[in-house]
């Protein structure tokens, strides 16, 4: 599973509960915390803290921790914060995620021939540029 597909820590952990069969409470005993603890995440009212993201993370397998640990502490940020805790990037990644209308631009950009990406490409960047330079 990859894990930055999620946009919500709450969402993350319901799907690998879902996909490992597992309930709020076999979830929480192996984690040593209570079951309410796991609904309170479920239902976007608290975070864990870093040790228990960390041992979540090392219960599924999933190599990207630092992620989420973003997913989880941005889980009661503010919606205009929550991004930017989420999708930081830094000089070597690009975005993570994309919005509603890039996927869309991203979608019927990959559906042309490499001729017709060359010639909007071209075009774009003609666009932008007379607008920068209004």
């Amino acid at each position: 599973m990859d894990v930055r597909h999620f946009k919500h820590f709450a969402d993350l952990v319901k799907a690998l509960r879902r996909q490992n069969k597992l309930s709020q409470r076999a979830l929480a005993k192996t984690l040593s915390v209570s079951p309410g603890y796991i609904g309170q995440w479920e239902l976007k009212l608290s975070q864990p803290s870093s040790d228990v993201t960390f041992k979540l993370c090392r219960l599924f397998g999933i190599d990207d921790v630092e992620f989420v640990q973003r997913l989880a502490y941005a889980q009661r940020a503010p919606q205009w914060l929550r991004e930017s805790i989420v999708c930081y990037a830094t000089r070597t990644d690009p975005p993570v995620t994309l919005s509603p209308t890039e996927r869309r631009i991203l979608q019927a950009v990959r559906s042309l021939s490499d001729e017709q990406a060359e010639r909007l490409a071209d075009r774009i960047e003609g666009w932008v540029d007379a607008v920068a330079n209004e």
